[in-house]
């Protein structure tokens, strides 16, 4: 079975979008026979990418987790830079693993 994490994030004042993401990922998941071991949520937070607390532990994680996948509803979801966007599916690849958008059902695979 394939293994992923799922990871969130929204400046909305309740966790609805949240929630959504979470819907939308965790089906994904179900349909795609991938195992979820943890979710990673920002909440009402602004920044830029790692500068996320939960964005934060997921980078530094990545080498120490068993996971195949990175499981997003879309790109804007890990940060609104498209830098900063690129480097985090740079280090994604080079430990191995890929990033997902679910709504996209697209793959970042390692070139």
């Amino acid at each position: 079975m394939k293994t992923a994490i799922i990871y969130t994030w929204s400046t909305a004042e309740n966790d609805a979008a949240i929630q959504s993401q979470i819907i939308l990922c965790k089906t994904f998941a179900l349909k795609n026979d991938f195992k979820i071991l943890h979710i990673y949520s920002d909440f009402k937070k602004s920044g830029i990418g790692n500068k996320l607390p939960a964005m934060c532990k997921l980078l530094n994680e990545i080498q120490s987790c068993e996971w195949d996948s990175l499981l997003i509803t879309d790109p804007s979801r890990l940060t609104d830079d498209p830098l900063e966007y690129f480097k985090l599916q740079f280090n994604l690849n080079m430990a191995g693993k890929r990033i997902i958008t679910v709504i996209e059902q697209k793959e970042v695979l390692k070139q």
